[in-house]
Order: C-alpha cells, then sequence, then structure tokens
C-alpha cells in the first residue's frame, strides 16, 4: 500500500496524498463530516491547488478526483460554506475551459470531464443555497457571464452543431442554472447580473437552426436530444425567466423575425396535434412563452393573415380534447402548462384590437366555457378572462351558458384573493404578489362581463354588492378602477342603485376621491399578467397617475348616477323654466357629439365634414371620456341636437350610456348614427333609438351617408355663417400653428373651462378664422430663435394644464443646429443628434423624449407604425410622456405634424432622385444661386423682398458651377404668389438640400409670410452653406478661364 502511494507521489500529474486522503474522507463520512471540519478540508484543497499551474495535467486531475468526490457524495454541511474560496478555483476552471473549447482547440477528453464536473459541483451549490446573495458575487462574475456569452455566440455559429454535442452539454447545465438564479430572485433585484447573455439567447432563438430544429421535431417523439433540449427548452426558459435591463430594445429588434418565423412553425405541428407526446407539447409551449414578449405588437409585425392564423392555432390547441381532459391542479400535467401558455397569448393578444375583432369572428366562447369547468384555478381564470372579452349577446342568451356557475365562480375565486387561507400546505403556495395579481385580473373578468344585461342580474340576484362595494374600499390601483367601473354599471339598475345610496361611508369615500385622489403603486404595475408570465410592458401598464385619473373619472360616474343627476335635472329644469319666461331658448351649440374613444378615427372624420358644413359642435377629440359628467351633460343641454355614435365599444360604456339616457330622458333631439361594424342595437340602446333607424356609415358611402345625416341636423340645428367657431377638447401647444385643433383644458379645482376654436390652414381668398374667448396666451412663438440654432427658454408650458409647466432637458431646448448634419446625409445614416435636431427645426420639442434614443432607421420604423395604427401609436405616446411628466398630454395637432414634416422630408428625399435622369432641356425652371458681380447685394435682395409685401418667396434651384454650367449663370428669381391675408397663420419652412450628385442642382426654398426681415433671418441661418456654393463656384470659373 505504501509502495503505492509513494509511487503516485513520484508521478507528478497523479493527485497528492493529501488530496486523495481528503477524497476518501469524504466517501466514508458524508453524513457525519461536521462545518468546522469541513472547512479545513476545503482550505486544504485550495492551498494545493493553488500552487500548481491551472492548465496543467496535474492541476486538472486533481481538481476532478476533488469535484467528483463532491458529487458522488451528498454532504450535507457544503451548502453552509457557499463562499469558500475553493469554489472560485472550481469556477475559474469552467471560465478557462470553456475559453478554449471556443478557440480553435478541441476539449479533449480529460478536460471534457473536468468540466462536466465542476459545471454539476456549481449547479448542485446554487440548487441547494437558500441564500443567494452570499454567491451572487463570484457566480454571476462579469468575466465568467461574459465566458458563457462567448460559448453561446460560439454554439449559434457552428453549422455541425451535433458535432459540438461536448459544448452543448455543459452550456446547458450553466443555462439551467443562471434560470433558476433568476427564478429565486426578486423580480425587481436581476438589475444587470446576466445581460451579457441575453443577445446570443435571442439569437439562438431567431436563428436558422432553432428553426429548423422545430420543423424536423417529430411529433411524436418521447425524448429530445441535447442540441433540440438547449435550443427548444432551456433558451426559451432562460428568456422567460429573464428580468434585467435591456429586454424590451432587444426584443423589439428581432420581432420582425421571430413571429412570422413561429407562425411558420406552428402552420406545420398543430396539423398533427392528435399525435403530439410531450416533448412536442414542452417545445410548443416554450415557444409560446417566447411569443409572450410580443405583447402589443403582434398587429404591427404581423401581417393581416400571419395574425388570424396564430390565432387559428391557438383556437386549435385548446379545443383539442386530447389536452383539456389531462388539465390537472397537481401535479401540473405538460398539457396543463400548454394550455395555460396558450391562454397568456391569447390575453395579450385581446389588447390589440384587430386581433380581438378575429378572436369574437371566430366564436371560441363554447372552448373557454369547457376549459372553466377544469380544475386548475389558473387555467380556470384565464378561460374567464377570455370568456370577459369575447362573449357576445347571442352567447349569454344561449342554453349552453351556465351564468350561475360563472358567476360563482368569479365571486369565489374573488373572496379567496381577498382573504387567503392563513395555512396553505399547497406546493404552489400564492405568493402575495401572485394574489394581488389575481384580484386585477378577477375585477377585470367582472367588469367585462357585467356589461351584459343578464350577466349584471344574475350578479344581483346573487346578492353580492355589500362584497363588491367592501371589496372597492379595501383594493388600490388597477384593482380598484376595475371594481368601481363595475359598481358603475350596476347602479344603472335602480334598486341597485338605491342599495348602494344607503351606503353613506362609500358615498363618502367616492366624494373625497373627487376632491384628492391618492396615488397607488403597489398594484398598478401587476396588470392582468397571470401566474404563466410576469412581465412588465410599459406600452400595456398603465401610470399610476393614468390609473388614478381613471378612478376619479369613475368615482364622478357613479355619483352622477347615484346623487348628480337628479341635482342637474333639478337646476336644468329651473333654468329652462326661467329662458321660456323671457324669449326663446338659444342654443349655444348645434350639435354635440357622443362617442367612444375606440371609435374616434370614424367620427374625427365626421366632425371635420360636420364643421366644413358650417354648424357649432361640442366634440372632445382628444378623449371623450376625460370630461366630467356634468360638463358634457351641460353640452347636451346647451345644444339643438346630439348625435350619438353607435358601437359595441358605445354601448358598453359606462359614460356613453349615462350620456345617451340624459339626453334622452330630458327630451333632447337625438340622431343615432353606427360608426362601427357588427354592431346590434338592444339591452339599453334599444329604448334609446326606439324606432329610428340609425345612419350606417359602415355600409353606406361616406358622402351619401353624411348627406342624410346633414338633412336630419337641419331639421334641429341652423347652419352658421362661414366663419363658425367649433368647440374642441383637443390639447395644442399655443406656441404651434392654429392649423389644428385646440384644447378646452378642465381644470377640477377651480371649475374653470378654456375654450379654443378650431380652424384649417388658410389659403388665398378663405376668410379668417374667429377665436373666441381664448385666455390671454400669446400665440407668438416663444420657441423661435432669437439667434440661428439657438431657443432662449428653459420650460414648456404642459399641455395638460396651462399652469403647470414641463422642464425638458437643457439639451432639448437650447441646441445649436447650424451645423447639423441631418441635411446633408440621408434619414437611415441618422444618428441620436440628427434626429433631435430635426424636431428642433421643426419646432416639435414635445416628440423629442419620445424619440431621443432612436436612429434614423428607427425612427423610419416608428414613422410606419404611426402610420398602420395612428390611434394606437398616439395613446402609447401619451401614456410615456405622463409617466416622464406630470399631466402632460401630446396634441392632436402636434401628432399630425409631426406625421407630416417626416412624409413631407421623405417625400422630397423620393423627388430628389427622378430628377437626376433628366434632360437638363426638360427640367424646370432652374434659379442659379449668382457668385461674383451677378449675384445681387444684400441691399437689392432686401428691397426686392420687400417690393412683395406679404408672399411666399420661393427661390426653388440654387444651382452648383461646373465649367460646362458656368455659361448658364442668371440672377436668383423669385416668382410672387397670390397675397395671402395676414389675419391667417402659415407655418414657415426653411428646406435646404444639398445635390445628390456633381452637376445636379442644390434646392433652397423659403416658405413664409412674415416681414422681409425675418425672411431674411432664414436665410441667414443658412448662410454658411451658400457662402461655401460660392466659393467653389468662383473656384471652378478661376480654373477654367473665366472671370
Amino acid at each position: 500500500m505504501l509502495a503505492n502511494q509513494l509511487e503516485m507521489n513520484t508521478n507528478s500529474d497523479a493527485p497528492s496524498l493529501l488530496i486523495a486522503a481528503h477524497c476518501l474522507t469524504i466517501r466514508r463520512k458524508t453524513e457525519r463530516i461536521g462545518i468546522q471540519e469541513l472547512s479545513s478540508m476545503l482550505d486544504d484543497l485550495f492551498r494545493e491547488l493553488y500552487f500548481k499551474p491551472s492548465n496543467s495535467t496535474a492541476y486538472l486531475n486533481s481538481l476532478n478526483q476533488i469535484v467528483h468526490a463532491f458529487n458522488s457524495n451528498s454532504i450535507p454541511t457544503l451548502v453552509s460554506l457557499p463562499s469558500h474560496y475553493f469554489f472560485l478555483l472550481v469556477r475559474n476552471a469552467v471560465q478557462s475551459l470553456l475559453q478554449k473549447s471556443c478557440s480553435a482547440s478541441q476539449l479533449n477528453s480529460e478536460e471534457t470531464s473536468v468540466l462536466r464536473n465542476c459545471i454539476i459541483l456549481l449547479e448542485n451549490l446554487v440548487k441547494n443555497t437558500n441564500d443567494l446573495s452570499v454567491i451572487l458575487p463570484w457566480i454571476t462574475d462579469e468575466t465568467f457571464v461574459k465566458i458563457i456569452a462567448q460559448s453561446l455566440y460560439h454554439i449559434n455559429k457552428i453549422p455541425a452543431v451535433n458535432n459540438n454535442k461536448r459544448l452543448i452539454k455543459p452550456i446547458t447545465r450553466l443555462l439551467n442554472m443562471f434560470t433558476g438564479i433568476q427564478e429565486r430572485l426578486p423580480w425587481n433585484s436581476h438589475r444587470d447580473l446576466l445581460v451579457p447573455l441575453l443577445q446570443p439567447i435571442i439569437n439562438c432563438l431567431t436563428s436558422s437552426t432553432y428553426v429548423q430544429l422545430f420543423q424536423d421535431l417529430k411529433p411524436n417523439s418521447t425524448s429530445l436530444s441535447s442540441i433540440e433540449k438547449f435550443y427548444l427548452i432551456k433558451c426559451p426558459h432562460f428568456l422567460e425567466s429573464y428580468n434585467g435591463t435591456n429586454l424590451d430594445e432587444t426584443i423589439q429588434e428581432v420581432l420582425e423575425i421571430m413571429l412570422p418565423g413561429y407562425v411558420l412553425i406552428l402552420d406545420k405541428h398543430t396539423k398533427t396535434i392528435k399525435q403530439w407526446q410531450h416533448p412536442m407539447m414542452r417545445s410548443i409551449r416554450c415557444l409560446l412563452a417566447t411569443l409572450v414578449f410580443a405583447e402589443g405588437c403582434f398587429t404591427s409585425h404581423l401581417n393581416k393573415q400571419s395574425l388570424q392564423s396564430l390565432i387559428d392555432h391557438l383556437l386549435c390547441i385548446s379545443k383539442e380534447l386530447k389536452l383539456s381532459q389531462n388539465i390537472n391542479k397537481s401535479p401540473k400535467t405538460q398539457e396543463t402548462i400548454l394550455i395555460d401558455a396558450v391562454l397568456a397569448v391569447f390575453i395579450l393578444l385581446v389588447y390589440e384590437s384587430d386581433a380581438l375583432d378575429y378572436i369574437r369572428k371566430c366564436k371560441p366562447a363554447k372552448i373557454f366555457q369547457k376549459l372553466i369547468s377544469t380544475s386548475c384555478e389558473t387555467t380556470v381564470l384565464n378561460a374567464c378572462m377570455m370568456l370577459a372579452y369575447t362573449v357576445d349577446e347571442n352567447d349569454i342568451k344561449g342554453s349552453h351558458m351556465d351564468l350561475s356557475r360563472l358567476t360563482v365562480t368569479i365571486l369565489n375565486l374573488l373572496n379567496k384573493a381577498v382573504e387567503p387561507s392563513e395555512q396553505t400546505n399547497s406546493p404552489d403556495e400564492r405568493t402575495a404578489e401572485n394574489i394581488d395579481r389575481d384580484k386585477i385580473q378577477l375585477v377585470e373578468i367582472l367588469k367585462g362581463l357585467v356589461k351584459h344585461e343578464k350577466v349584471k342580474k344574475e350578479i344581483l340576484k346573487q346578492k353580492t354588492l355589500r362584497f363588491l362595494i367592501e371589496c372597492s374600499q379595501k383594493f388600490h390601483g388597477l384593482a380598484k378602477q376595475f371594481l368601481l367601473e363595475c359598481i358603475w354599471t350596476l347602479s344603472f339598475d335602480q334598486q341597485a342603485a338605491q342599495q348602494i345610496r344607503q351606503n353613506s361611508d362609500f358615498i363618502s369615500e367616492l366624494k373625497n376621491i373627487l376632491i384628492s385622489t391618492v396615488s397607488d403603486n403597489q398594484e398598478n404595475n401587476l396588470r392582468f399578467c397571470n401566474s404563466f408570465s410576469r412581465r412588465r410592458n410599459s406600452a400595456v401598464i398603465p401610470s399610476d397617475e393614468v390609473v388614478n385619473d381613471e378612478i376619479h373619472k369613475m368615482a364622478d360616474g357613479l355619483l352622477w348616477n347615484l346623487v348628480k343627476r337628479s341635482e342637474f335635472e333639478e337646476k336644468e329644469q329651473k333654468s329652462n323654466e326661467e329662458i321660456k319666461n323671457v324669449h326663446n331658448q338659444k342654443y349655444k351649440y348645434d350639435i354635440m357629439i357622443s362617442y367612444c374613444h375606440d371609435d374616434k378615427d370614424m367620427v374625427h372624420k365626421i366632425q371635420e365634414f360636420l364643421a366644413d358644413e358650417g354648424f357649432e359642435i361640442f366634440c372632445e377629440l382628444n378623449n371623450p371620456q376625460g370630461l366630467t359628467m356634468e360638463t358634457q351633460a351641460e353640452a347636451i343641454s346647451n345644444s339643438a341636437l346630439t348625435i350619438l355614435c353607435i358601437s359595441n365599444s358605445y354601448k358598453q360604456h359606462n359614460q356613453c350610456q349615462a350620456l345617451a339616457e340624459y339626453a334622452f330622458n330630458s327630451k333632447r333631439a337625438v340622431l343615432p348614427i353606427i360608426v362601427r361594424k357588427e354592431n346590434k342595437i338592444d339591452g339599453w340602446l334599444n329604448s334609446i333609438v326606439g324606432k329610428n333607424t340609425p345612419i350606417d356609415f359602415t355600409t353606406s358611402d361616406f358622402k351619401i351617408a353624411s348627406s342624410s345625416m346633414t338633412e336630419l341636423i337641419n331639421q334641429h340645428a341652423k347652419k352658421k355663417l362661414p366663419d363658425v367657431k367649433v368647440k374642441t377638447m383637443t390639447p395644442i401647444n399655443i406656441e404651434e400653428t392654429i392649423s389644428s385643433s385646440t384644447p378646452v383644458f378642465f381644470d377640477r379645482q377651480q371649475q374653470k373651462t378654456y375654450e379654443y376654436v378650431i380652424s384649417r390652414p388658410t389659403t388665398p381668398g378663405s376668410s379668417s378664422v374667429i377665436v373666441d374667448r381664448i385666455p390671454q396666451v400669446s400665440i407668438h412663438s416663444s420657441s423661435r430663435p432669437t439667434t440661428p440654432g439657438m431657443v432662449p427658454i428653459v420650460s414648456i408650458v404642459s399641455l395638460a394644464n396651462p399652469s403647470d409647466q414641463i422642464v425638458l432637458p437643457e439639451e432639448f431646448i437650447r441646441r445649436d443646429t447650424r451645423d447639423s448634419t441631418y441635411r446633408t446625409v440621408l434619414i437611415t445614416n441618422w444618428k441620436r443628434k440628427d434626429i433631435l435636431d430635426f424636431f428642433f427645426d421643426s419646432n416639435l420639442h414635445i416628440m423629442m423624449p419620445i424619440c431621443e434614443s432612436m436612429t434614423g432607421r428607427a425612427l423610419l420604423r416608428f414613422f410606419q407604425m404611426c402610420q398602420g395604427k395612428p390611434s394606437r401609436l398616439y395613446s402609447q405616446i401619451n401614456d410615456e410622456l405622463r409617466a416622464r411628466f406630470k399631466s402632460v398630454t401630446l396634441p392632436m395637432g402636434v401628432y399630425t405634424r409631426f406625421l407630416i414634416e417626416v412624409d413631407n422630408l421623405l417625400e422630397s428625399i423620393s423627388e430628389t432622385y427622378p430628377i437626376l435622369s433628366r434632360p437638363l432641356s426638360s427640367q424646370l425652371q432652374q434659379l442659379s444661386y449668382t457668385p461674383d458681380k451677378f449675384q445681387p447685394t444684400l441691399s437689392q435682395m432686401q428691397s426686392k423682398f420687400m417690393s412683395f409685401g406679404s408672399t411666399t418667396v420661393t427661390p426653388t434651384r440654387v444651382q452648383t458651377v461646373t465649367p460646362n454650367h458656368a455659361q448658364n449663370f442668371t440672377p436668383v428669381q423669385f416668382t410672387q404668389e397670390p397675397e395671402i391675408s395676414r389675419t391667417s397663420q402659415v407655418v414657415e419652412r426653411t428646406i435646404f438640400r444639398p445635390a445628390t450628385a456633381i452637376d445636379e442642382p442644390y434646392n433652397f426654398i423659403v416658405e413664409s409670410t412674415e416681414e422681409s426681415a425675418a425672411i431674411l433671418k432664414q436665410v441667414e441661418r443658412y448662410a454658411s452653406q451658400l457662402l461655401f456654393l460660392e466659393q467653389k463656384a468662383l473656384e471652378q470659373r478661376s480654373m477654367n478661364g473665366f472671370h
């Protein structure tokens, strides 16, 4: 024995006697090694290894023997020493071997064994350590994480991945280890620990290898290969648990690739759904988990056909009996997890109007109702959510819908969330965050279902109104907002309203909400996300301020139904009697338009038509639900006619119902029009419309429908003169042009209304616009540069409240754009500075915080999204602005002008290229910038400008000089256009675009109705470029003998 040990000791590659002795002790005393003894052993092992070269065979053999002993014998006390220096040696060995594997050299069998055993030891240590904070500093070391990221990039680049299995398996284990860390960390503690792994993981999920592996996967496979498990399972699992930085930015870059590719994968595999085994179910579930990150972007990255195909595939999976019949509560089967994933994607789709319309068209109520009868609580909750958004009156009236069971299920789950059991032995114990999330989702379900009359009656029959009121007094944030909306809907029932009035504490609370809405931060960020996905998305999650504003609206609506409506009607009745005693009533407005914000595109078109016809209109163009009930009721009372813009959204909106009922009960003239397809007039709306046939703008030509509408309106409202005042409430910055809608600001505290007018760009010969009762705010822009490119302001007036100020960052309000490069480079090459300079010169300061992190390509993509879904993008921009600047709202006029400015920019670029191919003789008259003695002096130019007065001065071309064109030089010519009235305001515009090729002309355009001095200031802005052209022209003339 001694001889063998001496022989081993003489072998330099063999472990030392001390290492061999300690490994033997580990095997013999596995359960009996104390913490102190283990600590001493680890100290000895560290010293033995520390003084050996880390890349030597002896070092690797010794380390391999030690970690193999630990892996083969589970020592309970090992997890008590997770921060021992010995584990740093293990981590460093993994790091160096991974680095070697990514180089040209391959690992030999001994090195592969060491890598495998070291990773297993680290994985077990992380798994069994209760306090992750003691190991995070060394296990998430930046260098270590970056080496793993390098390995992920390396795997994705290798064409024949199957030849690299030795690397795939250890990387899979490491990825699994870090996924476990992310799942155990508090959701707000991820920070930047694993950011380097994000991009390579997304690269794997969008690679051709991922798609090919999924396409080749057999539906009846009973197991997955190492490479399939890595790509199809572990990479999506890591992304699902990730909550570090850069997620939204990184994922947005690949959605155009990811979404269509994933739909094609589902196209193939849903056809064989009856053959699916657990490996296929697991892979599909992970694919759907990745789709969750497309929240809010499905309709913008999928065409109509692909979007509908995705929904069809989700419905196909949901209704498959093989899956639904095997849903269990505990343990959760693969079938249960897969159905939960499908429902999670569905829940995201219902918030995108195009997707929701198609889901409703598919009539999926029976599918979701079957899932409600399963034993898994999460599945039941998500299925109820889908029913709330997709069920229609026909489903409610159908014999297959058990409303009693449905409402009892939802109310029982809500009661369980409000009063959770103190003793929970279930392995799926609900955390406080999950319980709060369930509250929000349950009251959102109630909010959707209670809109249906039969469901409302069922809830009232179960005598749960007192319970709902008590819940609303306990809840905060979104949960409170949704529950108050439910109670508001119930209050349209007279018996329910009387019962609510008797609860004096609740009435007092509602009045207190109107006085001051307290900021609720604790639940707003939970939104509708379920246990499947905890992801937060700022594009969908409203800010605390938005939620509190909505709570204010709900309280105002409830008090209107319960108290204020009767008081207001009494006051109006007395006022009308006094008017009749004096003279005939004269209405302030011809028309009041009542509509739901979801239908604003069609309504805005109708409003514009009526404004052109000369009617005086009250119409809130930004958010019709933004004003108080009393303000809008006053508008109805002061209007000769009220137009009801009917749609399913209108029918289900409480404020729309309250206003329509007030107009009807007050015996006001009401004109119903249909503005959205697939609308059915029933319920409360049927009693108001009665026998009148609404004008349908969805089935008739707009001109025909508008003509019919005008004929009916003229019976009640007398058309005004051309100089018509149109009352509107769309916010706009007074600094901007009056060519867009302007606001009525409503101050809750002072109860003051600021009224503006709507107008259109004035053309020569048109009448001026009369502005009525505008507060004393200068309409001259304070943001105009006093010197070229500089703005002497430090803040901008809030667009939501004239008394507030938005303090923008210094770089947004003080910029020198005289030497900006955006005028000379293609928009696709624009950098951040170019974009900010463009917005600054275009006087679009409020858009700068939205686009400050974009490049030129990103700006183009953003512009395309705005064109495709202008309403949705407008709402998202407002949400982001409110999150950064209190109470700010983007004016619709500014938003529209942003679209026009970018559109004009792209038009001007596209127009440049056709000119290049035209013969010189066929070009339009060219105006040359004349150098030397042919150039007019500044005084001559000024006198020429002065002689025009208020004209549009357009030096259309400034031509570069070449020897071939020298003889064509002519003085700059100016064309005089019809004089424009000084009462109108036209946007100034100065455009300077260099030529795109040699010998091609420059464009220099100044459009303005200002005085000559102001025009010259615009010319001065480009003086340096014009001077440069002149110098180049003189050089060319001199070289070619011209003097």
